[in-house]
């Protein structure tokens, strides 16, 4: 404010100095014939003097304004005090700002690389827990299933048909029951024989359907001899189907196991299991080479995951013990090597740590022996043959896909999904290209269907 007062008084020197000299001798003129004719010729002088000084501001441009400005000093203490509190408020924002990213860096997360994958298309609607078999006209079934946003009814019984040339999906009729936690199996004839699961109260089911794609319809055959949900079903070299473990009518596993018979279409008690066990959504058993069954790991219902590898003999109808895994596993994956191996991968133990182990058993030998990790953990996922004999391994809480190579014994990054999705399926098509079906992202049901780049055989 002083600075202000200062200028103002210096502005009214500056127009009042100059003229002072004629006011006095007007002044001393005053009652004087000539003193009208002084006062006149001091008003003139004064108002040539402030004309004067406005032609020179205006000349120089400098505004009248100014002169009421703050020092240029005083402005940018004003200023520095300003940047001051902004730089405090700013330093607050960015402290909660780091706080944020703090947290969000210490959430634990894959990094994400270019998708390799492309979205084809999208289901009728979402599903998980559903079945997926590649047919003998190179189409892909998808039936059943569970969906977690539908208000009506959240167990499917609804078909679909995927056609890999046009790459279109069509409706395709319904189960006769609604059903999810099911095993399908391809028949030699070209059917499909589906089995069991959970129905409309998550009660483990006993009936079974027979799917034909001639004529695209289901139609139940004989009951199993138990209900059970979370099962394996496995094709024989008989062209019989074996059925073994999930849990039955009482929400347990059991150890118990069956057959069917196609052409009788009958389901008849085989030997059981040494230990009963419930595979979850990845089927725990496959085919061996020399024709036996391999199942391993999965849930007890007892102690929770289990290490056991367990044998079975067709020509004698009984389970033998096969040894044991490196480490327990449930929600893990089993895959046929053409070396007679069998490479187990992720999956987690019972302690529900989510496991990047994987190991390969030799069913010659009876043992195990652990390969490098997976780049990061998979369970919940699934585990493709390729026709180069390397292993594709999709989902399972990253969408880092990977591949095995058995010749060398690693895994390498093979690109990633559009979407990061559990509980789906895969279909290797006669491309040799991967289909990755439906899903679960977080608590939502996916409709979305990728396919894989083509893979160099």
């Amino acid at each position: 404010m002083t600075h202000q007062l200062i200028r103002i008084f210096s502005l009214i020197a500056v127009l009042m100095l100059p003229p002072l000299p004629f006011l006095w001798i007007g002044w001393s003129y005053i009652g004087s014939p000539k003193g009208f004719g002084a006062i006149l010729a001091v008003l003139s002088s004064y108002s040539a003097w402030i004309f004067a000084v406005a032609a020179i501001v205006q000349i120089t441009g400098y505004a009248w304004r100014d002169w009421f400005k703050p020092p240029t000093s005083q402005i940018g203490a004003r200023k520095q005090q300003k940047d001051k509190s902004d730089h405090s408020s700013e330093v607050a924002v960015l402290s909660i700002t780091s706080n944020i990213e703090k947290r969000q860096q210490e959430i634990p997360h894959q990094p994400r690389e270019e998708a390799t994958f492309v979205i084809v298309g999208n289901l009728e609607i979402g599903r998980h827990h559903h079945i997926s078999v590649l047919l003998k006209n190179d189409n892909v079934l998808i039936v059943g299933g569970y969906n977690n946003d539908n208000t009506e009814t959240k167990i499917l019984a609804s078909a679909e048909i995927y056609h890999p040339t046009s790459r279109i999906f069509a409706q395709h009729g319904r189960m006769v029951i609604r059903r999810y936690f099911s095993a399908a199996t391809l028949l030699g004839n070209g059917a499909v024989l589906i089995t069991g699961g959970a129905g409309e109260k998550g009660e483990a089911l006993d009936s079974a359907e027979l799917y034909i794609p001639t004529t695209g319809t289901f139609s139940l055959v004989a009951r199993m001899t138990t209900a059970r949900r979370g099962h394996t079903a496995t094709l024989l070299r008989d062209g019989k189907v074996l059925i073994v473990g999930g849990s039955d009518h009482t929400g347990f596993p059991t150890a118990s196991a069956e057959i069917y018979d196609p052409i009788l279409n009958t389901f008849k008690t085989t030997g059981s299991m040494n230990f009963a066990r419930l595979t979850e959504h990845t089927p725990n058993a496959i085919l061996l080479e020399d024709g036996r069954v391999m199942i391993a790991g999965g849930y007890d219902g007892i102690t929770g995951a289990i290490a056991s590898i367990e044998l079975y003999d067709p020509g004698k109808g009984i389970f033998v013990d096969g040894g044991n895994m490196a480490m327990k596993r449930a929600c893990h994956t089993l895959t046929a090597l053409s070396n007679h191996r069998v490479l187990i991968a992720g999956g987690h133990d019972d302690s529900t740590v989510y496991l990047s182990s994987a190991e390969i058993y030799d069913p010659l030998e009876g043992n195990v022996v652990l390969t490098e990790d997976m780049k990061v953990p998979h369970f919940h996922h699934t585990a493709t043959n390729l026709l180069n004999d390397q292993v594709l391994l999709v989902g399972g809480q990253s969408p880092l896909v990977e591949l095995y190579d058995p010749k060398k014994n690693i895994f390498t990054t093979f690109g990633t999904l559009t979407t990061c999705r559990t509980l789906h399926t895969t279909i290797r098509l006669r491309d040799g290209r991967v289909l990755v079906v439906g899903g679960v992202s977080g608590n939502h049901s996916l409709a979305s269907v990728e396919l894989s780049p083509e893979i160099n055989i």
